[in-house]
């Protein structure tokens, strides 16, 4: 069977770990100088290589043949590390394993020696949601570590995680990945993969993947699938990451901007039946408003400054809408309503030139002046 995108390129080598150089660089001064922690502690979102990290460092610490701090990749130890078949490397999932009666089980192993290996290395994803009895009970074991055992622990909620846990942890944050290393990554796989994709294709996928690698490869596998022939344009990429046409989000803006309700619902509606992502549609309004604020300011114009800004802030709050209202689609209209009647207050400058003698205290006087009751 023919591997993903995601699993071929998932990275094996210290090497292949893009964007986290001082955690590289870090690990590879732990080889070179015997320097090893007794326990990891790996954070951050989704998607940015924690579970990739804690194999690799099983690797390089359990490699029958590691040269120049990085594992052979080839041998015994190497091979059935990447194909989680390792009898000394445990990887437990701490969000089905939550109690201290799974925990009290590890650390009773780890008594044992390794079966070959140099080190029992134990990789518990999502710490965090260990209960509060496991973590006391894991705690204990990382304050007086057993020889030869080593703990990596990953979450994407380092403050639920206890801080006498973490003070015992060598710590990395595992940052988001930078737009610009993230397309070369991306340039490259195309390349050996012989996909042919415009730049702004891969932008529009970088967008989606929002700093995640996994979420881009798989968001460029899904592409690849839909357009068997390789050769993708940025209509298919929009298809099929249920994005709107640049033009439909500018008009959408400017008609956001003249207040006009109407025509900005007849057209969510035309864009929503092409089966646009309502959140989608809503942080490509954003994207689109926040290189306008920016441009403005640049330019140093504060023509329309205010009514952007008072959009930006009122998508902001749509988006915590969003996640939380019982009919997505309504809740969206009514996004759109609340931005076309911020659209048209008027800016604190044009208040106080329709009343020149307001001072600041008197403003919502002026306000009432503007819009009388009824109007």
């Amino acid at each position: 069977m023919k591997q993903t995108l995601p699993l071929k390129y998932r990275p094996k080598y210290l090497r292949d770990i893009i964007g986290q150089d001082v955690l590289v660089q870090t690990l590879k001064n732990s080889i070179k100088y015997d320097r090893i922690a007794n326990a990891f502690l790996l954070t951050g979102s989704h998607g940015i290589g924690k579970t990739s990290t804690a194999r690799i460092i099983a690797a390089l610490l359990n490699c029958l043949n590691r040269a120049d701090c990085e594992p052979c990749g080839k041998c015994r130890s190497c091979i059935e590390i990447f194909t989680s078949s390792h009898p000394d490397i445990m990887e437990i999932d701490a969000a089905s394993n939550t109690g201290v009666d799974n925990i009290r089980t590890i650390i009773d192993n780890t008594s044992y020696l390794p079966n070959y290996a140099s080190y029992r290395i134990y990789i518990i994803d999502e710490v965090h949601m260990l209960s509060i009895s496991a973590f006391n009970a894991l705690l204990k074991t990382l304050e007086e570590p057993p020889k030869n055992i080593i703990f990596i622990l990953a979450t994407t909620d380092l403050k639920k995680v206890p801080k006498t846990i973490v003070s015992r942890c060598q710590r990395f944050h595992l940052k988001r990945m930078r737009d610009d290393i993230l397309t070369n990554h991306l340039k490259n796989i195309c390349k050996k993969e012989e996909i042919i994709i415009e730049d702004d294709g891969l932008s529009l996928i970088i967008q989606s993947a929002n700093g995640s690698v996994r979420d881009a490869l798989i968001l460029l596998e899904h592409i690849t699938l839909y357009s068997i022939d390789k050769n993708i344009d940025l209509n298919i990429i929009r298809e099929v990451l249920g994005l709107s046409d640049i033009n439909d989000i500018e008009k959408m803006l400017h008609l956001i901007i003249q207040s006009d309700m109407s025509e900005v619902l007849i057209l969510f509606e035309k864009l929503y039946s092409f089966g646009i992502d309502i959140n989608s549609l809503f942080k490509e309004i954003a994207d689109l408003l926040s290189v306008k604020i920016k441009e403005l300011v640049i330019k140093k114009e504060s023509t329309n400054l205010d009514i952007l800004m008072r959009l930006w802030q009122a998508i902001f709050k749509g988006f915590n809408d969003l996640n939380i209202a019982p009919d997505l689609y309504v809740a969206a209209e009514m996004i759109l309503i609340r931005m076309c009647c911020l659209a048209k207050m008027p800016s604190i400058d044009e208040i106080l030139e329709k009343n020149p003698n307001t001072e600041n205290d008197n403003i919502f006087d002026a306000l009432k002046k503007i819009f009388p009751s009824g109007n």
